[in-house]
């Protein structure tokens, strides 16, 4: 028998020997444990599981809460396991995220590899019931065309998801996304990936109207969108569907994502609209674009509308070239266009990237060129931008210089590192006002 340190001493009050806990669990509080058991993975979890009854609960609430298909295996195991066993049913009613992957299907043109046979179809058809407290659904991978209709319409039995994320690269038009999303009124936050576009035929036209527009209440507070199609009128259709429901009138985060395949004043069309119906109730925005070098003007979204932003992250370009105080120009009136655009005195970060390409050789470094491009810049116009009072309430500006140099001949290290100073000098002296008040942290990367 354990005793504790007063007994041994023969310090305890009234004489009395309390021995020790005999187990291990009984003297060491259950949240430790559960702490602990919040960190397994899964095969971890499965032997916590087995340990004791005290920490079943967690290891079994921990294995549930998120539940990941990623083949047709997995999904008939946990089917079986659903069917023969009411407590499996019981923990699935506590799901709260559900994955499923299906990529049976590489290519809506070449059809289906049956080695394993698609499963997609039926996620919702089995567990729709079961998972009654389901809150995000991951949707990626094919459904047969032939099933589409079924699918779309037992999905709506996840009647309480507010999160939603779509990768199907089967849907055979707009209307078809339209109506997933309209499955799910509770829905707050969305992400339509491009590849929800690719079953799409080339001829579709949005000149016509929809065979099926739904209406829905839905009211989004996240929402990013992947705009990089040779087509952006299809992106565009879900992007005008949703502004005119009403579904972005209070958006709070907002991610738009292209590449170089759209034309930028088509893509920012849509996006403007975006930024209009949310109006003031957007905090955060955010550009995630392919750097690539522009010409027009229209460089940025327009913000004036989104007068409660507190966050704004975007991308920069500039190839060093012979015109290299050109460039520069060019760039300056790129920065300074987004940010004249800002009417929030909520804004309290700014993350830019900035992608410069340039040549370094030892035996001509450039270095100069850039001395002399920083004295040839008229910087007045963005500094009294950056002045204004909509960017009092700054704390940081973080900006990430990627610095691409195609190598011509042997470059030294200090070659290198003097390069990389001349650069930051040269984005000290742009955004001076803000670095004067020490909010920037700049940073090189190659």
């Amino acid at each position: 028998m354990a005793y504790t340190r007063d007994e041994v001493r023969g310090d305890s009050p009234l004489g009395l020997r309390t021995p020790l806990q005999p187990t291990l669990s009984a003297r060491i509080p259950l949240e430790l444990f559960e702490e602990t058991i919040d960190f397994m993975d899964r095969p971890a979890l499965l032997g916590a599981a087995l340990v004791c009854a005290a920490w079943y609960p967690r290891a079994m609430h921990n294995l549930f809460s998120t539940v990941w298909l990623r083949d047709r295996t997995q999904f008939m195991s946990l089917a079986k396991l659903a069917h023969a066993y009411p407590r499996v049913r019981s923990w699935l009613a506590t799901t709260r995220k559900l994955g499923a992957v299906d990529l049976n299907l590489t290519d809506h043109e070449l059809g289906w590899r049956l080695k394993t046979g698609p499963f997609l179809h039926a996620v919702p058809l089995v567990f729709g019931r079961m998972m009654s407290g389901l809150r995000s659904l991951h949707v990626e991978g094919g459904v047969h065309p032939h099933m589409l209709p079924k699918f779309c319409l037992a999905l709506s039995q996840f009647k309480t998801i507010k999160s939603l994320s779509l990768r199907i690269a089967t849907l055979n038009s707009v209307s078809r996304i339209l109506w997933i999303i309209s499955s799910f009124p509770q829905l707050t936050d969305l992400h339509l990936y491009r590849d929800i576009f690719f079953g799409i035929p080339p001829c579709w036209d949005d000149t016509r109207p929809s065979d099926f527009e739904p209406g829905c209440d839905i009211r989004l507070r996240r929402l990013q969108i992947d705009m990089d199609e040779d087509d952006v009128r299809l992106p565009g259709a879900v992007v005008d569907w949703l502004v005119r429901l009403g579904a972005c009138t209070s958006l709070d985060d907002l991610t738009v994502c292209w590449g170089e395949r759209p034309t930028r004043s088509t893509v920012l069309g849509y996006v403007n609209s975006i930024l209009r119906a949310a109006g003031p109730s957007l905090t955060r925005y955010l550009e995630d674009a392919d750097l690539v070098v522009y010409t027009d003007s229209e460089q940025h979204a327009n913000l004036v509308h989104n007068t409660s932003l507190g966050s704004i992250d975007f991308g920069l370009v500039l190839v060093e070239d012979n015109k290299s105080t050109e460039s520069w120009s060019g760039l300056l009136d790129n920065l300074t266009s987004i940010l004249a655009t800002v009417r929030s005195r909520q804004l309290e970060h700014i993350s830019m990237l900035f992608q410069f390409q340039f040549i370094i050789t030892n035996d001509a470094l450039r270095l100069d060129s850039l001395r002399n491009v920083l004295e040839n810049l008229d910087l007045m116009g963005l500094h009294d931008v950056m002045r204004r009072s909509y960017f009092e309430r700054l704390k940081d500006v973080e900006m990430l210089i990627i610095a691409n140099n195609p190598v011509l001949h042997p470059v030294s290290e200090a070659h290198i590192e003097d390069a990389r100073q001349e650069l930051l000098a040269m984005f000290r002296a742009l955004l001076m006002p803000w670095c004067d008040r020490n909010v920037v942290n700049l940073s090189v990367r190659r």
